[in-house]
């Protein structure tokens, strides 16, 4: 199909685009736009894979009269990627003007689509943030999953999740972070509730009694380890699991290191490359 418009008005046509023809799109019209989004692409074209794309009418590819695409790069690179046909709207001879006010919006989060599909009750930013950082773990990784593949994790691990919001609810910097709440959520599934509820416990308070010395110190550290860098959240991430290990274990410390390992694996959680990864389906 070409690219070049056959009117000198707008119009639209669904059209089943395939991998070659989105790869002539990209290579014969991509002159003229912003970088790719490889983490989007990724997302998108999972959804491909998995049968679950929709055109959607005011999502999809727009050209400019001279051929030149204004909107849908991400979506045919998707294409390319996924290695499957995907049904597109395709816009033609639109105004180059248009591209200036395209995707201006404010893009629906993972909450908001959760919300929206409303089968989950309600969902907070909180118990997706805490979600996150427990399926990335100890490693902290850029991971690129669909609303789709987030709610099938959190309907999975919600309960250790709204454990972890329950026991870690006051808003204290760095000590209720999320990277704290994903520690706790994980260890629900392996260690005793009530010992876990007294680590919060203590934690939350600052101070406990004899033999929750570990638990202090990691909650000073904490406190005066502010900021939100990959490496800091791996820090808080690993210290908080060498911590809460060493006080149900009895195990006394010198100091207060970081675990290098992943030591509370989600039940059903997927070892790749040496790494702990949670899976979505299953």
């Amino acid at each position: 199909m070409s690219h070049k418009p056959k009117s000198n008005k707008p119009y639209c046509r669904l059209t089943l685009i395939t991998p070659a023809m989105a790869a002539g799109f990209l290579d014969e019209a991509n002159t003229h736009n912003r970088s790719p989004k490889s983490r989007q692409i990724d997302i998108l074209a999972g959804e491909i894979r998995a049968g679950r794309w929709r055109p959607v009418p005011y999502q999809g590819i727009g050209f400019a009269a001279n051929g030149t695409l204004l909107d849908g790069q991400n979506r045919l690179f998707a294409i390319v990627r996924a290695d499957r046909p995907a049904e597109m709207y395709v816009w033609f001879n639109c105004d180059a003007k248009d591209q200036e006010v395209t995707d201006r919006g404010v893009q629906r989060s993972t909450v908001d689509i959760l919300n929206l599909r409303g089968d989950m009750g309600r969902v907070s930013t909180n118990e997706m943030a805490a979600l996150r950082a427990m399926v990335a773990g100890l490693d902290a990784p850029r991971y690129s999953l669909s609303p789709h593949d987030e709610g099938l994790l959190l309907k999975r691990y919600r309960d250790g999740v709204r454990f972890a919001l329950e026991h870690l609810h006051h808003k204290m910097r760095g000590v209720s972070s999320s990277t704290t709440m994903a520690v706790v959520a994980r260890a629900y599934y392996s260690v005793d509730r009530d010992a876990l509820a007294r680590f919060c416990d203590v934690l939350m308070n600052g101070s406990g009694a004899r033999g929750d010395e570990i638990i202090r110190a990691l909650w000073v550290f904490l406190v005066q380890k502010p900021g939100n860098t990959r490496e800091i959240r791996q820090e808080r991430y690993g210290k908080t699991e060498r911590s809460l290990r060493a006080w149900l274990d009895g195990e006394k410390l010198a100091r207060l290191y970081a675990a290098t390992t992943e030591l509370f694996p989600l039940p059903g959680e997927k070892k790749a490359n040496g790494k702990h990864r949670a899976a979505a389906g299953g």
